[in-house]
């Protein structure tokens, strides 16, 4: 006779990402922020000015977006993940130069010494040429730059300013058995591609 019973599922789990990229535009998107600000600024022949809190000397982990839900999908399935709490992460550390330089380089900008300037300062500054982009390149961003971001750029600029270096630990879910990773200097390109492919920033 068949067991009415249904097989026992993985119970809650936690899993909790570091800062994390990527995913579609809109509010508390910090990378899209910063391919913004890199885009506005290569629109107006500029060289990419790095905020002066961007030099603090501190570490941090990213995690991409995708990554994040490959994550979570194998902890919704894995009877290992029962009633645990994992840490995600890209599984390499960045740093804010190292950031900006990967930035500087995929929009082929010079990268100017730090300076006393914000991300969401910059921006709003440039509201018009972002207007003129989304219009000139047929954009389906929208053609306000701070609908678009929302309080993104905000993020950045706040996530700049922490003093403190902030590195987790991912031994527990990657000796669970989700051994996924990736180069976030690569994590940061993949989506600026994807971003420019489905029109949401400038064509390079």
């Amino acid at each position: 006779m068949l067991s009415s019973r249904r097989p026992a599922s993985p119970g809650p789990c936690c899993v909790r990402s570091s800062s994390r990229a990527g995913g579609a535009g809109g509010n508390l998107n910090g990378l899209l922020a910063l391919a913004v600000y890199a885009a506005l600024h290569r629109a107006k022949g500029q060289t990419l000015a790095m905020p002066i809190a961007a030099q603090k000397d501190k570490i941090f982990e990213i995690t991409d977006a995708e990554l994040l839900g490959d994550a979570l999908v194998w902890a919704a399935q894995a009877p290992v993940a029962r009633n645990r709490t994992f840490n995600v992460t890209n599984g390499d550390v960045a740093s804010w130069p190292d950031i900006f330089q990967v930035v500087a380089e995929y929009f082929g900008l010079e990268l100017e010494s730090p300076s006393e300037v914000t991300i969401a300062g910059k921006i709003n500054e440039m509201a018009a040429a972002w207007a003129r982009l989304v219009a000139e390149q047929g954009l389906v961003a929208p053609s306000d730059v701070h609908e678009f971001l929302g309080e993104s750029a905000v993020l950045s600029d706040f996530s700049m300013e922490g003093a403190k270096s902030c590195v987790t630990s991912t031994i527990a879910i990657r000796s669970a058995g989700f051994h996924t990773y990736l180069d976030s200097a690569d994590c940061m390109r993949k989506w600026f591609d994807r971003w420019q492919a489905e029109k949401l920033l400038p064509r390079r």
